[in-house]
């Protein structure tokens, strides 16, 4: 009598098959990383069709895997960028109001841009501090913006300092071969959430046009400054000082200086980056924000890390990993290996 084998083992095959060539590597078990290294959580997916995936991205509750660390990555030497300092980027700049570009050795157009805004507290902190200028080796030009410290003027004018810097690279674009659709804004701490602040502002701003932004990277950053809790609440805290008086005194302005409150459905894709022994900024500050991006149908990967409030950025940690990773998936280098 003939065999017949049943339909549902034969799409069991095929689909076994299928895994084996396009994910070896996690199929025989020898992914070189341990688990805790990889920039996103890796976890078997289930299949879906193009368009679920696309829907799922709109949600931020899908995450497409992908492995960075392929042969081109071997050609990767380390090398130091070109380096052009104390840039002002509008007429009649104060000193904090310049920034630093580092850009890969070498002639090179429409690189992907990456602009840092340093941290920490508003009220210290220098365009010197630029912990991700390592992204040169990997394709990327960095540039490391200055601002007006809570020390010399109150908010808004803070994000109006970051919004006239990207304005300004995005129309520089061409002297320092920049890919002006290409630029994401990042940053640590108080500089995460001016980066966060930055790429979500929805008001116009004095003279000048909104720039563009393809993505945002923050790392530990506060993002409702109303929450942020009792100790934070004091007149000399440093959310307190940055808009000029207690929190709960000047909710109003609390709440307009909180990326939270700006998140809109006009949003670029986010990486939101914690630390799960965060002590200054509680890890729910980012719960809280991914899911109002999600709520907004924005793409938002949030990304918890063993680390305190300063997260370390280097390529080899798994904060730069995840930074690495979101801005290969997003920005797609041109040059990633030379």
């Amino acid at each position: 009598m003939r065999r017949i084998t049943p339909v549902p083992v034969i799409n069991a095959l095929l689909f076994a098959v299928a895994s084996v060539v396009t994910f070896p590597e996690f199929c025989f078990g020898n992914d070189p990383r341990p688990s805790s290294d990889t920039p996103f959580r890796v976890e078997p997916q289930p299949y879906m069709s193009r368009r679920a995936k696309r829907k799922a991205r709109r949600r931020g509750t899908y995450i497409e895997f992908k492995t960075f660390e392929n042969q081109n990555d071997s050609l990767i030497t380390s090398q130091s960028p070109d380096v052009h300092k104390d840039q002002p980027y509008h007429d009649d700049c104060l000193p904090c109001q310049h920034f630093d570009i580092y850009l890969p050795q070498g002639c090179h157009s429409e690189l992907p841009l990456i602009i840092w805004i340093h941290g920490t507290t508003w009220r210290n902190g220098t365009r010197d501090d630029c912990p991700i200028t390592w992204l040169t080796n990997e394709g990327y030009a960095v540039a490391s913006i200055g601002y007006r410290l809570s020390s010399e003027a109150t908010f808004p004018a803070q994000v109006y300092d970051c919004l006239s810097a990207i304005t300004f690279l995005e129309e520089q674009a061409e002297v320092w071969g920049i890919d002006p659709n290409k630029m994401c804004i990042a940053g640590a701490s108080a500089g995460g959430h001016l980066a966060a602040l930055s790429g979500l502002w929805n008001e116009s701003i004095p003279n000048k046009p909104m720039p563009r932004v393809a993505s945002i990277c923050i790392f530990g950053a506060p993002t409702h400054l109303t929450t942020l809790g009792p100790e934070h609440d004091r007149s000399t805290s440093p959310a307190s000082l940055l808009i000029g008086g207690p929190l709960p005194e000047f909710r109003e302005a609390a709440q307009r200086a909180s990326p939270l409150v700006h998140v809109n459905p006009d949003a670029p894709p986010i990486l939101i980056v914690h630390g799960t022994n965060d002590k200054k900024v509680a890890p729910e500050q980012s719960k809280d924000f991914n899911s109002a991006l999600e709520a907004a149908g924005i793409e938002s990967y949030l990304v918890f890390v063993d680390a305190s409030h300063e997260l370390p950025l280097n390529r080899s940690d798994e904060a730069g990993k995840a930074l690495l990773s979101f801005l290969r998936q997003m920005l797609n280098p041109a040059l990633h290996a030379r």
